[in-house]
């Protein structure tokens, strides 16, 4: 990958991304996949990067119960199985769209360097927001053509700002009432509006104070009533 920075080390979300990065600029040893759906399920507190791993996995066993043959060992080049990398002489890029996941995903990523105990400020993104030829928005990368993903925009640094942002983030989405994903965007009116949207939704996981339904579960019965 001769376009790229030689001390960058590549972090994608899933594996329709990764094959599309690996189909664009071809094989690599500086790439790292990670393969959860942040916007989905549990997000534990938890510093120890196993017990996270092994909350995730004990989330998506259940959920994903019906499928019997479905494989959840880790890939070799999963983050999981890498994060020692993170915090190493590498410097990890990680490559998002404006997705409730992806941004989650930056986020979790500053959250893996801190714990290891790397400096934060040596994390990259290269940030996809609009499709070129529609000016639509770009929700997730795997949705990006090789020619999309080869146009990349440059991969920079986080600003203090964003930094702190994406930190404030993962602090608000770990907790575990809603008042700090509630006032999110007022702590952070500079963070970019894609992530205070990532941050915004999880509120619909909690049950509204009228109902005792979460967002999800009175969508399910109004669409059961009037289809």
């Amino acid at each position: 990958m001769p376009s790229f920075d030689p001390v960058l080390l590549q972090v994608v979300n899933g594996d329709w991304a990764a094959s599309t990065f690996l189909h664009t600029f071809g094989p690599s040893d500086r790439l790292l996949i990670h393969r959860d759906v942040l916007s989905c399920g549990p997000l534990p507190r938890l510093m120890k990067i196993s017990a996270w791993q092994n909350a995730r996995l004990d989330f998506w066993r259940s959920a994903l119960s019906h499928l019997r043959d479905f494989d959840f060992e880790p890939s070799p080049i999963d983050v999981f199985k890498n994060a020692d990398r993170l915090s190493g002489g590498e410097l990890p890029c990680v490559w998002a769209a404006t997705g409730n996941s992806d941004q989650l995903m930056i986020s979790f990523v500053l959250h893996l360097v801190a714990v290891s105990g790397g400096d934060i400020g040596s994390v990259h993104v290269v940030q996809f927001e609009k499709h070129a030829d529609t000016g639509l928005r770009v929700r997730g990368t795997g949705d990006l053509t090789p020619d999309e993903m080869r146009a990349h925009p440059d991969p920079r640094r986080l600003s203090p700002a964003e930094l702190v942002a994406y930190r404030d983030a993962w602090v608000a989405v770990t907790s575990n009432e809603p008042s700090a994903v509630a006032t999110y965007s007022s702590r952070n009116p500079a963070a970019p509006w894609y992530l205070r949207e990532a941050v915004a939704k999880v509120l619909r996981r909690y049950p509204d104070r009228a109902t005792g339904l979460n967002f999800w579960d009175r969508r399910l019965l109004q669409q059961t009533r009037d289809q």
